[in-house]
């Protein structure tokens, strides 16, 4: 056999146990028998959504979906098939199998804009409304799937089909559909509700056939992995695969000093339960031996594929079993030095790289020095753990600055590109304000300074400030502009004026990063417009006052949009009011610095309660600092990752991950849809060992 062939056999997957792979079959076959109800239940909720919505843009793209689900119903279905299939296999691949180890390559910053985040949530309702349906029906299910894989115990990810694997399907599904964003969107908020509605008869299907074919359930209780079996993959991180369990660590935990607390007295109270004969308020009849064993058992199955974390927990087994015996304190504090190093060991796991805690590596020989010593000490030394904490705290840091040197510029030069957007669609805002009451504007006017003069004043506010003297000139530059596009035409072009519009114009088109040839086009048919602006050939264009405005949106570059969301006023709802005032204007020319009509917020039933909602969403916010733990629902699956970076302004943060390629930014109104979605929370420290101890508390 040739090495290639060998190399090539080695990563195929192992195959299924023969009924597991029977029962894999089943559901394959099942997903044309439900996947075209709930594309059925899907058009119906769009074709209702039709009927009242009251934005024309909205029913646009709302009609545009709804007929090609109709007309391409049998290509979705097969389409949608295929990528569910293909995401249950990737699930069972990555739970049989390790993934080759990967050379450490530097990923990319992507932002993960405000339409993804959006569908984030339209996804999850998936994941809500089936775990809330089938609820009992996956626990059961999960016990028998844990038999026909052959583990040990029950675990929440044991079911290949769970509605996380679904989700994660879907959303390959419609991404191969070949729609905008909207349309992706509106899909996946209509027909992902729809899916999950149909999981609960199917998942209780699925049981009475496991239960028709004998499979009884496995055991509950903390899963430990057998010998043999492989750990998870690498892609799989804290949270996934072989996690406490597969969401957020705790949907009412939020970084405050009161959700440190009840971290405590998590951990608190189930050392109580723990504690052997004697020992504060515990019971009698507890080995402590026993308990140690299983509670390394289960962290060492949940830590991830690095072998030195790994290799840690197993040279902490035999020394932390004679201090669980020998140390009653140990079980009277959540501050004990090992349960701190245990915690931080686990968040390792989703943070660092095989080789930051190398043995070639300052933290890595210090780690092992420290273990050497507290494994060869009897009784064993505490004061050893801390300084292996000490090790292992300073591999995080050493890579939370490796990370911050090496994301913060990229970071930094997305948030300087979203604030120059931002200021531009506020500026763009302003221009529209003011031309509408000016109906004689030529087009070519409306269009250059909606387009390329909008971008400029974007670039000279980024550069020189909004309270600038040389942006309040350029901002004045407008008016003049408009006067003189609409003198009579018997009155003759003043020359000083016309030189002082060409010359601003051409320095502030330079300055905004155009490229020469666009600056002198976009020059050229402005001084052709200030001469003769009653000869435009656009001139009868119907106005912003007038109804279907027809003038387009220009990018920075002068790429047109295919909508300009403000010259389209029927789509406006509620109507923009006025922006500025004449005082404001006085101090700004276009008022950037006064709020911009917003579409209302649905009032819930309990309105304070809603502002209660939004200030807590935004003071959780407000606490993420670089070096904190974060557990988002990213992508269909909930993952572990950290923050890197934050803006001085806490506009933007950057987060990364172990996996590879796992580097991205947010913006807050990204995040602050994501935390009150309830699809991120923060990891406080000490709380990944208060809930593996809590856990083991309650199956003693």
């Amino acid at each position: 056999m040739t090495t290639s062939r060998a190399a090539k056999l080695a990563l195929q997957p192992p195959p299924l146990p023969p009924q597991l792979a029977d029962f894999v079959q089943t559901l394959r076959q099942d997903l044309h028998t439900w996947l075209p109800r709930a594309l059925d239940a899907a058009a119906t909720t769009l074709e209702q959504s039709m009927a009242v919505s009251s934005a024309p843009a909205i029913r646009v793209t709302q009609s545009e979906l709804w007929a090609r689900l109709a007309a391409q119903r049998v290509a979705w279905i097969e389409i949608s098939a295929q990528a569910i299939g293909h995401a249950i296999d990737e699930e069972l691949q990555g739970q049989q199998q390790p993934a080759p180890a990967r050379a450490d390559e530097e990923q990319p910053l992507t932002l993960l804009a405000e339409d993804s985040i959006d569908e984030e949530i339209a996804l999850s309702r998936l994941v809500q409304t089936a775990e809330i349906e089938a609820d009992a029906t996956l626990r059961e299910l999960a016990a028998r799937c844990a038999r026909l894989r052959g583990w040990p115990a029950v675990q929440p990810d044991a079911h290949p089909m769970r509605p996380a694997v679904v989700a994660r399907g879907l959303r390959e599904a419609v991404t191969a559909l070949g729609l905008d964003t909207q349309s992706r969107l509106e899909l996946l908020r209509h027909l992902a509700p729809a899916i999950g509605h149909q999981m609960a008869a199917l998942y209780a299907r699925q049981l009475s056939l496991l239960n028709q074919w004998g499979v009884e359930p496995e055991r509950f209780g903390p899963h430990v992995r057998a010998p043999n079996q492989p750990v998870p993959r690498a892609g799989a991180d804290l949270g996934h695969g072989s996690d406490l369990h597969e969401g957020p660590l705790s949907t009412a935990v939020i970084s405050t000093p009161s959700a440190t607390e009840a971290t405590h007295r998590l951990a608190q109270n189930a050392l109580q339960r723990l504690a052997p004969s004697g020992v504060g308020a515990a019971a009698g009849g507890i080995d402590p031996v026993q308990t140690m064993t299983r509670l390394l058992a289960a962290l060492l199955d949940r830590v991830g594929p690095s072998l030195n974390l790994r290799r840690a927990l197993q040279r902490l087994d035999e020394p932390a079993k004679r201090l669980a015996r020998s140390e009653p304190q140990l079980w009277q504090s959540p501050d004990h030095p090992l349960w701190l190093l245990l915690d931080r060991l686990m968040c390792s796991g989703a943070l660092l790289d095989e080789a930051d805690l190398d043995g070639h590596t300052q933290p890595g020989t210090l780690l092992d020095a420290a273990l050497d010593c507290f494994a060869q000490s009897d009784p064993p030394d505490a004061g050893q753990l801390r300084a292996a904490l000490d090790a292992v705290d300073h591999a995080a840091h050493t890579r939370l600055d490796a990370h911050a040197q090496r994301l913060a510029p990229q970071a930094q030069a997305m948030q300087a590109h979203l604030a120059r957007g931002e200021v531009e669609a506020r500026v763009r805002e302003q221009i529209v304000q003011k031309l509408r009451g000016h109906s004689g504007t030529p087009a070519a006017l409306r269009q250059f300074l909606l387009g390329p003069w909008a971008a400029a004043l974007a670039a000279s506010a980024m550069q020189h400030g909004l309270d600038s003297p040389r942006f309040a000139m350029q901002a004045d530059l407008i008016d003049t502009l408009v006067q003189v596009c609409t003198r009579p035409r018997n009155r003759p072009l003043d020359a000083a004026v016309f030189t002082r519009c060409s010359v601003h114009a051409r320095l502030a088109l330079a300055d905004s990063g155009l490229p020469p040839a666009r600056v002198e086009a976009e020059l050229a048919d402005l001084e052709h417009t200030l001469r003769r602006p009653w000869s435009d050939a656009r001139q009868h264009l119907p106005s912003f006052d007038e109804a279907a405005p027809e003038a387009r949106r220009l990018d920075i570059d002068g790429a047109p949009t295919p909508q300009d969301p403000l010259h389209d006023e029927a789509a406006a709802a509620p109507t923009p009011q006025p922006a500025a005032a004449p005082a404001a204007e006085a101090h700004d020319p276009l008022a950037l610095h006064d709020a911009l009509a917003t579409v209302p917020l649905d009032m819930a039933p309990n309105a304070q309660a809603r502002e209660r909602a939004e200030a807590a969403c935004d003071a959780w916010v407000g606490t993420l600092e670089p070096g904190t733990l974060c557990r988002l629902f990213l992508q269909g699956r909930w993952t572990t990752l950290q923050v890197v970076w934050r803006s001085l302004d806490r506009s933007m943060i950057a987060l990364a991950g172990r996996p590879a390629g796992v580097n991205h930014t947010m913006t807050r109104a990204a995040l602050h849809k994501l935390r009150a979605a309830g699809l991120a929370t923060s990891i406080e420290r000490g709380q990944l060992i208060a809930h593996a101890l809590n856990e083991l508390a309650e199956a003693a």
